[in-house]
């Protein structure tokens, strides 16, 4: 939370303070503050910035919103090309600085102690941006060695928006369309590999994703809790026949979101010989424990 409130403020300190100096040293013009993109734009800029604590998909939304709002009129319409060069470099330097508070240090992953020591702690193949912590977990039974689970437990910051509302909706939306997932998975996927004995590449794996209902209602102590959830197939490319690869393993990921930019997701891959996968294909048994820390 309280590096959400940072990001905000540096995000807007720097975009507005940035503009202004660049306004003064580059077209030599004083203006008001209240005006230093054109009438009135500073009373309306204040609650926009403020909509990414309140609204979904934050600043996804509020951009294109604001840039038609800016052009509804003739009057508003002169007043982008009297002030065009200035509200460029204004939301040039929003946007950038909006990139760098991603990498913002977010909290710690949630870790039940009936999952003991994390194995790692840190997952090298995890992009640079936005900003994660990740814990993972190989919890395996002596008496059942097949039903082997991998666990990885991870905060991220949500560069777009300060609010949870639909957060985790449309983290897993982004990640989703470019792919997140597997870059984050290959860990998980060298563990799976141990317990398999198979010689899992990575690099051939495929995420298939089942068609099952987005979110999931998971017993807690405390009660009902609904999550967005997804749910793949884990298969390998370089076995069977089938065109999307022979099938190696289950995949379950929720999501849960925080105030402040922040969404909580839970990983959880499963061998194809585990046990529990027809009788809980949403993983509610360590998606509950991972709830009630």
């Amino acid at each position: 939370m309280i590096f959400g409130i940072l990001g905000a403020f540096l995000t807007a300190f720097f975009a507005i303070g940035g503009t202004i100096l660049w306004q003064r040293k580059k077209l030599h013009q004083h203006l008001d503050v209240k005006e230093f993109l054109g009438p009135k734009t500073l009373i309306l800029l204040i609650p926009a910035m403020l909509l990414m604590w309140l609204i979904p998909y934050g600043i996804i939304l509020i951009l294109p919103f604001s840039l038609i709002l800016s052009i509804a009129s003739p009057a508003a319409r002169n007043a982008w090309k009297d002030h065009q060069q200035t509200r460029l470099v204004f939301i040039s330097l929003f946007l950038v600085t909006l990139l760098f508070t991603s990498m913002l240090p977010v909290g710690q992953p949630r870790s039940p102690a009936g999952w003991g020591e994390p194995m790692f702690t840190e997952n090298p193949n995890a992009p640079l941006f936005p900003a994660s912590e990740q814990h993972t977990w190989l919890l395996a039974s002596i008496s059942s060695p097949l039903d082997a689970v991998i666990i990885q437990s991870m905060v991220l910051r949500v560069p777009y928006q300060y609010s949870p509302m639909y957060a985790s909706t449309s983290m897993l939306q982004i990640s989703s369309l470019f792919g997140l997932e597997q870059g984050r998975l290959e860990q998980a996927i060298l563990l799976l590999d141990e317990r398999v004995s198979t010689n899992l590449d990575p690099d051939e794996m495929n995420l298939d994703p089942l068609l099952v209902e987005s979110k999931h209602m998971y017993p807690t102590n405390a009660g009902q809790v609904e999550l967005d959830v997804r749910v793949f197939d884990l298969r390998s490319l370089a076995l069977g026949i089938d065109p999307k690869g022979g099938k190696v393993g289950h995949v379950v990921i929720v999501a849960d979101s925080r105030w402040g930019g922040e969404v909580d997701m839970l990983v959880i891959v499963r061998p194809v010989t585990h046990s529990e996968i027809d009788t809980d294909p949403f993983a509610e048994r360590y998606v509950g424990q991972w709830l009630d820390t």
